[in-house]
């Protein structure tokens, strides 16, 4: 019998929600749509931004909130992911969240590499922790059915994962953050 690997709604999503979709060339948001548009992706596709209601042809929603149904994470094949389950309650994930940032600002402008914040919390309970507390990991929230199916027990729990779609590097506590820097760098260059 055939299973579905569990990882398989992160690599291969029906549908996309490109949350800071941008008109703006050369941005993040901008480049991001503007290649997921050109790879033919034959799923549903929501452009999030609340300042426009069109980009690149494509109709914008202004918050994910307002979809009004199941988003998968992201396109995400072919990139090595790394992955953080985290709840706001969790001190232990608090108190890791600024090497958190430390680390992502060493990856950033690379398009190779996503950092991914995932969370049971509802989505409302986020953005006002975020309001006042710094995490510049995109945040996956009310993500109940992505924390059980990675089995997640223990928190903090951070992941790394291919771009075959494999586990390299699975941990809650890092003491090693040159390790787990070390790992994210491997995989890159693999």
């Amino acid at each position: 019998m055939l299973r579905t690997h569990y990882l398989h709604p992160l690599l291969e999503p029906k549908s996309l929600a490109i949350i800071g979709a941008s008109e703006k060339p050369g941005s993040i948001g901008h480049v991001i749509l503007q290649n997921i548009l050109a790879s033919g992706f034959k799923g549903q596709l929501w452009a999030v931004n609340p300042k426009h209601s069109e980009i690149l042809g494509q109709a914008c929603v202004p918050s994910i909130e307002q979809i009004g149904s199941r988003v998968d994470l992201a396109a995400l094949k072919g990139k090595v992911v790394v992955l953080n389950f985290w709840f706001i309650g969790c001190a232990s994930c608090r108190a890791h969240q600024p090497k958190l940032n430390e680390l992502k600002a060493k990856f950033a402008g690379r398009d190779d590499v996503v950092f991914l914040a995932i969370t049971a919390d509802p989505a409302s309970d986020v953005r006002k922790y975020l309001s006042k507390e710094r995490f510049d990991y995109p945040q996956t929230t009310d993500a109940d059915a992505l924390v059980k199916a990675f089995r997640v027990a223990v928190y903090p729990k951070n992941i790394v994962v291919n771009k075959d779609g494999e586990i390299v590097y699975w941990r809650s506590t890092i003491a090693a953050w040159d390790k787990f820097e070390s790992v994210i760098r491997a995989e890159i260059t693999k």
